[in-house]
């Protein structure tokens, strides 16, 4: 009867692992198996085959948590938990893949940073220069009509000095003109002089025959 028993027993528990272990396989580590009718070995291993299920459920859960606030962009999560062996490994590269991904996000944000104060930089020197630019353009066209002015200036200085010139030529004329004009005034006036001169020689010899 005692071993009919245990016989039983044995073929429960095993029935129940199966169960356990398949469950495990399907994602399920939520189930446990019941310790209560367990003695001796079977409770020993019960008590065993529960904390691996335990530990891998918690381990497993701590990394969902992790990833899913990850996938929300929380990068200050980080998964704790007394793990050892694979579990420990799995802990401590879950947290140095975030440390990774906090110092890469933060050089993509400085870096943004820095790209945000070289196109700050960029479109005000591009301001700057359209301003010089527009600037020089004006300048252009106030010497451009600088030019013109000073060009009707030099033309009308040239017409000033033709002008100039033609008067100058003609009072040259009419000086040379006058010149032959008061020569012949001078001619005329020594001929008057000279015939004064028989005039009054004439008078002396008429008044010394009287």
């Amino acid at each position: 009867m005692l071993l009919w028993r245990n016989v039983s027993a044995e073929v429960s528990t095993q029935q129940e692992v199966a169960e356990l272990v398949q469950s495990a396989l399907m994602g399920d580590f939520g189930q446990r198996l019941a310790l209560e009718d367990k003695h001796g070995f079977y409770l020993e291993f019960g008590r065993q085959l529960n904390g691996l299920l335990e530990t891998t459920s918690l381990s497993l859960e701590r990394i969902s948590s992790l990833l899913s606030a990850l996938a929300e962009g929380d990068l200050t999560v980080r998964m704790d938990g007394d793990f050892q062996g694979v579990f420990a490994r799995m802990r401590d590269d879950a947290n140095a893949t975030l440390a990774q991904l906090t110092g890469i996000v933060s050089g993509i944000q400085t870096s943004a940073t820095q790209i945000r104060s070289a196109a700050s930089e960029i479109a005000a020197g591009n301001n700057d220069l359209s301003q010089r630019t527009e600037q020089q353009a004006a300048n252009l066209e106030e010497t451009a009509a600088s030019m013109e002015e000073l060009t009707f200036t030099v033309k009308q200085n040239a017409e000033h000095a033709r002008q100039a010139n033609q008067l100058a030529i003609g009072a040259a004329d009419v000086a040379s003109h006058g010149g032959s004009v008061v020569a012949q005034v001078v001619t005329t006036m020594s001929g008057i002089e000279s015939s004064s001169k028989k005039i009054a020689e004439i008078i002396s010899v008429i008044d010394g025959i009287a």
